[in-house]
């Protein structure tokens, strides 16, 4: 469940899977409190550990569950549970999100909506990704590109992406000894940097692929205790690498977004536990990644994919454009039609975070991205407006507007007087205050005001 909120500038900075399972309906207190005794373990004891000058001393975790009370977990390690009347309703925007409670900035969790965060480790997993984004990854260096995946979507890239993952895999799980398959990888990456070039600067293998790598380390320290050896801890990680690996390399995802995760989170365990590179991880805030920190020196051997490999992929591709086109195009082609108004949602309206399915850069329309939505959302400021899923989300970096959230919506569906538009299409509903702008090439849009008071 991606759950995000996406700068005008196209930076994508929290981002999880879009997969959703049933919400656990017990009391999470219990869960609440052996993940606190975990985090003290793993990020006030031994942070060090887990990534060099990173302290977590300052920071915080607030976790939350909807009508019973929560627990504060605080970096020196204290905790405190919070009455339900008492949390406060930004720590509810969503599956996480920074927020400022008693003067200082925490990250607040509330698992109730995916099974797998729903227990003591997966809170871990969970909060300390996200805190390494926010806190963690401050001063890195931004990415170059747009975020996301081309669309029309092709096979052969997440195809080779694929491969690449695998053969990392086969060498994580050999302790190191199979050198062959990290030659290999060595190839399969080459290729993906030689045949899609655009792609290297798009990836997420840098700032999704360390902060899995937190999450994982984390987890593990925070099961086992500061006092656990590396071999054991290593254990425990090639564990979650089998358990918990390769689903967003496979051919039902198809998001070079996704594969980040997986790709630059295996090579940097390769790095730190088979390769015992205790270097690396200074170069990642300089623009590098955990892959060519692992495989600028490494000499490539030739590798070959399965033909049956090849022709799943290709008709995953086919399968994907299909569906994607049904969900897509009508908005895309909306956006060169007069019949239609472009809705600029200020970001002040929007949640803290909110769940696309996916992130796509469409050929025809370069400065766009668009998000369709896994699950509905309310934006509100003083009016509201209501999405439902599946409802196409988009940022146009060229908005008259400035920054924020553009939706597409038929003139004859919307009514602008005095100045407010009310709304009642299909996906989108309600109304929202702002102003009529008629841009250069002569879209019609609705800029919406947004009053820093409401800000979630």
């Amino acid at each position: 469940m991606p759950r995000m909120r996406i700068k005008a500038t196209f930076t994508l900075l929290l981002m999880l899977t879009p997969v959703f399972t049933t919400a656990h309906a017990e009391d999470l207190m219990p869960v609440f409190e052996a993940a606190a005794v975990q985090l003290t373990s793993s990020m006030s004891q031994c942070s060090e550990r887990i990534w060099p000058g990173y302290d977590l001393k300052k920071q915080g975790v607030l976790m939350v569950q909807p009508g019973a009370a929560g627990l504060l977990w605080l970096g020196d390690g204290t905790r405190e549970v919070i009455a339900s009347a008492d949390v406060p309703a930004p720590a509810f925007g969503g599956m996480f999100g920074a927020i400022e409670f008693r003067g200082r900035e925490l990250m607040a969790v509330n698992p109730t909506g995916d099974a797998d965060f729903s227990s003591a480790s997966g809170l871990v997993r969970l909060a300390t990704h996200e805190i390494f984004h926010v806190w963690g990854q401050t001063n890195w260096k931004p990415m170059q590109g747009l975020r996301g995946t081309l669309y029309p979507v092709m096979d052969e890239p997440r195809m080779i992406r694929h491969m690449l993952f695998e053969r990392m895999r086969e060498y994580f799980l050999s302790g190191g000894k199979n050198t062959g398959s990290l030659k290999k990888a060595a190839f399969w990456y080459k290729r993906w940097t030689d045949e899609f070039t655009g792609e290297t600067t798009t990836t997420t293998d840098a700032l999704e692929g360390t902060a899995r790598y937190v999450e994982f380390m984390s987890a593990a320290i925070g099961s086992l205790g500061c006092a656990a050896d590396d071999s054991t801890v290593q254990n425990a990680i090639r564990e979650m690498v089998i358990g918990k690996m390769g689903g967003r390399v496979d051919s039902e995802q198809f998001s070079l977004d996704d594969e980040g995760y997986e790709i630059g989170g295996l090579a940097a365990l390769i790095l730190r536990f088979i390769n015992k590179d205790m270097k690396w991880q200074k170069t990642m805030a300089g623009g590098a990644t955990p892959l060519t920190a692992l495989l600028k020196k490494v000499k490539p051997k030739s590798d070959k994919a399965p033909a049956e490999l090849i022709a799943k992929f290709k008709a995953a591709g086919e399968k994907q454009n299909a569906e994607l086109g049904q969900i897509l195009d009508p908005d895309l082609k909306a956006l060169d039609s007069g019949d239609f108004v472009r809705l600029q949602i200020p970001e002040t309206a929007m949640p803290a975070t909110f769940s696309p399915t996916g992130f796509y850069l469409p050929t025809d329309w370069p400065d766009v991205i668009a998000m369709p939505l896994a699950v509905g959302l309310v934006m509100t400021d003083e009016w509201s407006l209501k999405a439902d899923s599946g409802k196409v989300m988009l940022q146009i970096l060229d908005s008259p507007c400035g920054g924020g959230w553009t939706v597409v919506v038929a003139k004859k569906d919307a009514k602008i007087e005095d100045g407010r538009i009310q709304v009642a299409s299909p996906g989108l509903s309600g109304e929202m205050n702002g102003h009529a702008k008629t841009a250069p090439d002569g879209a019609e849009w609705f800029c919406g005001t947004g009053s820093q008071k409401h800000v979630h």
